[in-house]
């Protein structure tokens, strides 16, 4: 069953699609912003484009891929450290029964928090925030591995996704796993950080992934695979600029 709510100004679309999870989309329309977005990016001196663009939900199966490569080190080495300090969570988090994941894509990373959270809880409740209808797939996926954990999944922004979350009761765990906080500069960084900030009461928690300094050799086989995968989502996202803002790349 879906509703139409409205939240701070913005229209949401809310549908159930389990016993315990609930999926709030934005309906706001964003082919404006996507396409000035773009436009300034391009017309700068050092021309750029913002990351978030490139998970529609091609691009966020790609990204998927990406992850699995021999080449793409990231993701292989989050679930290291999580695995290794997994017996040290409990002790930290025994009184935050809620997790938000900025960039959730298929929350395989976020796994490791839930069984470390459910050890001192009778229930976890789970916001994973992304831009792409991935949250839909994952959010399932996770019903059947953990029958304990309550999702409210929301397709938006990051910073319209933390506004939603922004009066939740429960101590929370607001994590940013992949290193994306590279893709930002200083001074979006900044901001990007102070958004978090403003979303979070006294005991909340901050976890945030990022890389250290790398070889650059290492960086260029993470970033330039040999299967063609991380090319493919880089087309990716030219063609979703022609589809959706009708221009000619």
């Amino acid at each position: 069953m879906k509703d139409t709510i409205s939240i701070n100004s913005n229209s949401y679309e809310k549908k159930s699609v389990g016993p315990n999870c609930v999926l709030i989309k934005s309906l706001n329309p964003q082919q404006d912003d996507f396409a000035s977005e773009i436009s300034f990016g391009l017309t700068r001196k050092k021309k750029f484009i913002p990351s978030k663009y490139f998970y529609d939900a091609n691009g966020s199966r790609l990204f998927e891929e990406i992850c699995d490569l021999d080449e793409y080190y990231l993701t292989k080495k989050e679930l290291e450290i999580l695995s290794a300090i997994k017996s040290e969570m409990p002790k930290y988090f025994s009184q935050h029964g809620s997790v938000v994941e900025l960039g959730s894509g298929s929350s395989i990373k976020t796994r490791h928090l839930f069984e470390s959270l459910l050890e001192n809880h009778s229930h976890v409740k789970y916001y994973p925030i992304d831009i792409s209808d991935i949250v839909q797939e994952s959010s399932e996926r996770l019903q059947d591995e953990f029958t304990n954990l309550h999702i409210t999944g929301i397709i938006d922004q990051y910073e319209a996704g933390l506004q939603l979350l922004k009066n939740l009761d429960d101590k929370k765990i607001i994590v940013f796993f992949g290193s994306s906080f590279g893709n930002f500069d200083h001074i979006a960084g900044l901001e990007f950080l102070n958004s978090i900030r403003n979303c979070m009461k006294k005991d909340d928690l901050f976890l945030l992934g990022i890389d250290l300094v790398k070889d650059v050799r290492v960086l260029e086989k993470a970033y330039d695979d040999s299967k063609g995968v991380t090319k493919n989502f880089n087309l990716n996202l030219l063609a979703r600029i022609n589809a959706e803002a009708g221009w000619q790349f």
